[in-house]
């Protein structure tokens, strides 16, 4: 509001859609910097020869990306995804600590609805069947993750 920018204050958590919003870009914040470094790793292991050849044979930025940065970066990127897939589909913490689910149960994740289902109802069925779905539902994704990146034949 001193600079100018915004003509009233903004209440971050007090809408379910921004809340969640917020919610996401604290995670993303918090997970970035190991896939980027895992990216960087990959990215380091490249042998430069590939560009100098593919520069010689006429490629240019955008054909090297795709014919070589990013076929050579699929094992990486599979990681990557799994990993974030995992770690999405368990996000409890910063929900915990920022929201506690709220406001109007708008940051309420399948992860954060097994808890309170398991622990403050104490329903411990009904919530371990919920984990149970949950560890299915992130083990189908993985799968296809490795069916959709991964090669017959080509060791990942």
């Amino acid at each position: 509001m001193q600079l100018g920018l915004i003509n009233e204050e903004v209440i971050w958590f007090g809408k379910p859609l921004l809340a969640l919003n917020m919610i996401i870009l604290a995670d993303t914040w918090r997970m970035l910097p190991l896939y980027t470094i895992m990216f960087l790793a990959g990215r380091q292991s490249i042998p430069e020869e590939l560009y100098d050849a593919a520069h010689i044979d006429g490629a240019g930025a955008w054909k090297s990306f795709f014919r070589i940065t990013l076929p050579l970066l699929k094992a990486v990127l599979l990681v990557v995804l799994i990993l974030r897939t995992l770690h999405t589909l368990r996000v409890f913490d910063i929900i915990f600590v920022m929201t506690k689910g709220g406001p109007a149960g708008g940051t309420t994740t399948i992860t954060f609805l097994t808890y309170f289902t398991t622990f403050k109802f104490q329903n411990f069925g009904y919530g371990s069947a919920m984990a149970f779905f949950t560890a299915l539902a992130t083990l189908a994704l993985a799968l296809l993750y490795i069916r959709v990146l991964g090669q017959r034949g080509e060791a990942l």
